[in-house]
């Protein structure tokens, strides 16, 4: 599924990693970079904002640019990394369904070794027709969900009911 809009939905499963120094769960840090060119010494890949640390069975949104990848890293406390893979965004929407926009659970190799178990979900952007709005297509339970009605209140003659 090649686009140039839209942005995809990861979320973070499990890893297979080892050896454990304790018996802690690993945690997960993503950083989402920015591909640069700098005069002097060519593309570079620059972090733009704060490193995120979902928990598992979590999302994390990113955006398809162009040269825009994602920095998965597993770490064990007190932050030491295990295992890390960089990815861009456009081989993992790739690896959606045309359809529904929907993948099965992927599995990543990680560098040194190991694996991390994530599924993608791709959302396109449709322009609407002025051009100016961006509208994000799967648009489900668009209901209130836990909203409360208020009540209406009437005024006669200085009284409230």
């Amino acid at each position: 599924m090649t686009t140039s809009t839209g942005f995809i939905r990861v979320k973070l499963l499990q890893a297979e990693v080892s050896p454990k120094q304790n018996n802690e769960e690993p945690f997960m840090a993503v950083n989402v970079k920015e591909s640069v060119t700098i005069t002097g010494k060519g593309v570079q890949l620059v972090q733009k904002k704060k490193t995120l640390f979902p928990k598992w069975n979590s999302c994390f949104d990113a955006h398809l640019y162009d040269g825009r990848t994602i920095q998965m890293i597993v770490l064990e406390k007190p932050n030491n990394k295990m295992a890390e893979i960089n990815i861009d965004v456009k081989l993992l929407s790739n690896r959606c369904d045309e359809h529904t926009g929907r993948s099965g659970p992927i599995w990543l190799n990680l560098n040194p070794s190991g694996r991390l178990q994530i599924q993608v979900r791709y959302y396109p952007e449709i322009h609407g027709e002025g051009g100016d709005e961006m509208i994000s297509s799967p648009k489900q339970n668009l209901v209130r969900r836990g909203a409360m009605k208020q009540q209406k209140v009437h005024e006669v003659k200085g009284h409230h009911f």
